[in-house]
């Protein structure tokens, strides 16, 4: 399924929130083949922010970032009616059982790194539907 989108991009808007570097890069290496309008912020205040202003088709987010973490950003945004439908995707190190904190807010849970499976996942799973969705 994933070497059908490797040559038709799709034009949906995905936001990362991530703050490591080397995990910026390697998403934008996968996902860039993919998805037209990649956006990247580097906390969950500055993901709030951008959320707001570009209303992005899907959130991927890192859970442990300065300021405003994963989850707080999370459930900001599916308390708010005009961002509470946009499907977050929080990812961690920390396998889904070590985490402590609630995270049953976000839509979808991963542990990096990201596989390719995960990555077939993500764009068959939202961004085919958001593509056939708005037809």
């Amino acid at each position: 399924m994933i070497s059908d989108l490797q040559y038709r991009k799709r034009n949906v808007k995905l936001l990362i929130v991530e703050d490591e570097e080397i995990t910026i890069l390697f998403y934008q290496q996968i996902f860039s083949k993919f998805i037209n309008n990649l956006y990247f912020a580097k906390d969950g205040a500055q993901g709030i922010e951008f959320c707001k202003k570009i209303m992005p088709d899907v959130i991927i987010s890192d859970i442990n970032m300065p300021e405003i973490n994963g989850i707080e950003m999370t459930k900001y945004l599916k308390s708010q009616p005009e961002t509470e439908k946009i499907p977050v995707l929080l990812c961690s190190t920390l396998y889904k059982s070590e985490i402590v904190t609630d995270i049953s807010c976000c839509d979808e849970y991963f542990s990096k790194p990201l596989t390719i499976d995960n990555v077939k996942s993500i764009l068959n799973k939202y961004f085919v539907n958001q593509v056939c969705s708005r037809k």
